[in-house]
């Protein structure tokens, strides 16, 4: 009699404690292409890579990642979006010259906005 009562209620907390955390997740990962810009950046792009990475359960990032020499520097710059459908995907080829708008993290520049000059 326990049992009958017990079981279900506990696989229901587990479902809802489930869903509420793909919600969460959810909402964070669609979040994650817009964020303050703090800082700009100029320089000219050295090297540019692409590759897609897993965000969470079914979801992925595209993550595209560059260095530009910014005067004597030289930046890593990396801007994540989440594939989602009909998404335009930035592209940036060497040599291009660019402003960047976004904030530092603690290796790299995330960028929020890409400007071709």
């Amino acid at each position: 009699m326990v049992t009958a009562i017990v079981i279900p209620i506990i696989l229901f907390y587990f479902y809802r404690k489930t869903m509420n955390e793909i919600k969460r997740h959810d909402k964070e990962w669609e979040a994650m292409e817009t964020f303050s810009e703090e800082a700009s950046v100029t320089g000219v792009v050295l090297d540019a890579s692409s590759y897609k990475e897993r965000y969470y359960l079914y979801r992925y990032n595209h993550v595209l990642s560059f260095r530009i020499r910014c005067g004597q520097n030289i930046i890593v710059v990396k801007k994540t979006i989440p594939i989602k459908n009909g998404i335009n995907l930035p592209t940036v080829q060497k040599g291009e010259k660019l402003l960047l708008f976004g904030r530092w993290e603690e290796r790299y520049f995330q960028v929020n906005r890409i400007v071709k000059i």
